[in-house]
């Protein structure tokens, strides 16, 4: 037999809905703002160091054979070239493959908020140089490199790029992500019990455990 969920338990979870959205959006303009500019500053790492934004006279390599030779560079070009070559998610974090002009196909993880434009944008084309990287040797685990092969796979496997340093790994959206959802649920619950609460005190709802089963319960324990 098909149980329904009764009908006080779907009017407190009604009841519930506005003030567990109106808490999420004051929340998400009045509170994540700062805690993510916060977050993103204490991730942040000093000028020249690995994942944070490349400066003027950070070297720009092209090709891997110059990656290798240099302890630290950056790499730019336009945006859609550069970060459109496709990538998995792997450990919670967007992977990228950058493709240089030698025709190498890299493994990267990129703090993607110390990307910045490289001069000023243009109509059709957006330049953008990455943060500071370094080749970190060492195999990649093979559900990584599984991970590349709908985007065309890596030429080296026993590498990659790091450019995130140790740095902020969650962009805004994905952190306020993991956090929001969680916050949604636990409101929402939350005060659907306090309502619920309430209109039992009141004698306008049945306790959501009858008597019977409460009794049954108790036995148990």
């Amino acid at each position: 037999m098909r149980r329904r969920l009764r009908f006080d338990i779907w009017l407190s979870l009604l009841l519930a809905l506005p003030i567990m959205l109106g808490i999420v959006w004051l929340f998400n303009h009045a509170v994540f703002p700062a805690l993510y500019e916060s977050y993103a500053a204490s991730n942040a790492g000093e000028a020249g160091t690995v994942g944070a934004p490349a400066a003027g006279d950070t070297f720009r390599a092209r090709t891997l054979d110059e990656m290798l030779e240099h302890g630290t560079f950056t790499f730019g070009g336009d945006l859609y070239a550069v970060l459109n070559n496709g990538g998995p998610f792997y450990k919670s974090r967007r992977w990228e493959a950058l493709e240089l002009e030698d025709g190498s196909r890299i493994a990267a993880s990129i703090n993607h908020d110390a990307i910045r434009d490289d001069g000023e944008p243009g109509l059709y084309s957006h330049d953008i140089l990455l943060p500071v990287g370094t080749i970190v040797h060492g195999e990649l685990p093979a559900e990584l490199v599984e991970g590349f092969a709908p985007y065309g796979g890596l030429t080296r496997t026993d590498l990659m790029v790091d450019m995130e340093g140790g740095h902020a790994v969650y962009g805004y959206d994905t952190l306020n992500g993991y956090i929001v959802v969680p916050m949604q649920l636990v409101l929402l619950v939350g005060f659907a019990l306090l309502f619920h609460r309430i209109g039992v005190k009141m004698g306008l709802f049945p306790p959501i455990l009858p008597r019977r089963a409460r009794e049954k319960t108790e036995a148990a324990e």
